[in-house]
């Protein structure tokens, strides 16, 4: 990413016509607007590679298509998007949860967050939010809809493969528990660095309440510490470096402590990657901006300026500059994007060994945000306000 005093290009006046398709105010969207461009990469093109932009290929869905049961469960058996999200699953029927609070737990652990699959040679992009999911033939969910579930069925499948030992294997469920200290041992530390001054030497290491965590007894132990901070923060005797709160904490130290039911489990289960970045998640990183402040409104602006295509296109190229972030796709931590002189690099995986991913020059990306802003999707509701006042 640039330096923090990085000069970005002023908002652009040109009055240039050569780009007849934008409307500086008030403009009416088209009949077919936001749909697939075909400019994006097809699935087969971003396997495992970098990939030019230019790919044409659009998807048709066959008659009568469907997802059979097997392909559900290979998207849901994929977890979230989040680092150990199936272990936290997992964990919550292992710990008896029911299936209101699992339910409950699915929506905030899924969030939103896209996976795009290439299943017996069809792309199916998958789109999970606040309703449940949606699969869709092609680059976006909702562009040709297969089939979408709620939570409750999504929570239904979870549990039946839970159940018959097909969602984990041994090996993976073997690490669950230590997964679940960890984690825990994390919060607790991070949650005593924002309220105490003085931390304990009993607990003034990660390591050190791990293993307080380990044992019923030191469970107990932990569990007295944090109801009298609770106490002393009702009290108003400890002020904290952000909000935060240790009922959370103390529920979790208890689910640490539950007596925990055991299933069936099998040597191998085969858990998917996914297979290309969709749509919906490159139209999520479009819609970031640039990453500087107010470098999407500026992008906007810029635009709303009835420049032609190249004019876009290097300014886009001016204000993104060369850098990139993590955590670069909706509800997935282990995404990145990099960008520089040929365009808008995203990636899921590691840093140095991503399992897919696509370069997107900036032509296309200033023809998608044209498309977007088109389609009245480039600005969320809170950042319309914004933009008025």
């Amino acid at each position: 990413m640039g330096e923090e005093d990085e000069q970005h290009p002023e908002p652009g006046g040109g009055s240039r016509t050569e780009r007849t398709d934008l409307q500086p105010t008030n403009f009416v969207k088209p009949e077919e607007s936001y749909t697939q461009l075909s400019l994006f990469p097809s699935a087969e093109e971003q396997r495992g590679s970098i990939t030019a932009a230019e790919a044409s290929k659009k998807y048709t869905m066959p008659a009568a298509f469907y997802l059979p049961e097997t392909d559900l469960e290979v998207i849901i058996r994929s977890g979230g998007g989040q680092k150990d999200s199936r272990k936290r699953i997992y964990a919550k029927y292992t710990e008896g949860k029911s299936t209101d609070e699992i339910i409950a737990f699915l929506k905030k652990e899924y969030s939103q967050v896209g996976k795009g699959f290439e299943l017996h040679g069809h792309p199916i992009s998958v789109w999970f939010d606040e309703n449940g999911m949606t699969a869709g033939y092609g680059m976006q969910a909702a562009e040709s809809v297969v089939t979408t579930l709620s939570w409750d069925q999504i929570e239904k499948y979870i549990h039946a493969m839970i159940t018959y030992g097909l969602y984990m294997d041994a090996n993976e469920a073997a690490l669950v528990d230590k997964t679940e200290m960890e984690r825990v041992s994390y919060q607790i530390g991070y949650f005593l660095r924002d309220w105490i001054d003085d931390v304990p030497e009993e607990l003034n290491s990660i390591e050190k309440i791990e293993t307080l965590l380990s044992t019923h007894e030191g469970r107990e132990q932990l569990e007295s510490f944090l109801e009298d901070v609770d106490a002393r923060i009702s009290y108003g005797e400890l002020k904290p470096k952000t909000v935060k709160s240790p009922g959370y904490l103390l529920s979790e130290i208890a689910d640490l402590d539950r007596e925990r039911i055991h299933f069936p489990l099998h040597d191998t289960v085969d858990v998917r990657q996914e297979d290309f970045i969709t749509q919906d998640e490159i139209d999520y990183a479009l819609c970031i901006g640039s990453g500087f402040a107010d470098g999407k409104f500026r992008i906007y602006e810029y635009f709303m300026d009835l420049h032609n295509q190249k004019e876009n296109a290097d300014f886009l190229k001016k204000e993104y500059g060369i850098g990139g972030q993590s955590g670069a796709l909706p509800g997935n931590s282990s995404s990145n994007s990099e960008h520089d002189a040929k365009g808008i690099l995203l990636e899921k995986g590691s840093l140095l060994n991503p399992y897919t991913k696509v370069l997107l020059n900036w032509n296309v990306v200033e023809e998608r945000i044209c498309e977007l802003i088109y389609a009245d999707k480039y600005f969320s509701p809170q950042e319309k306000e914004e933009y008025k006042n």
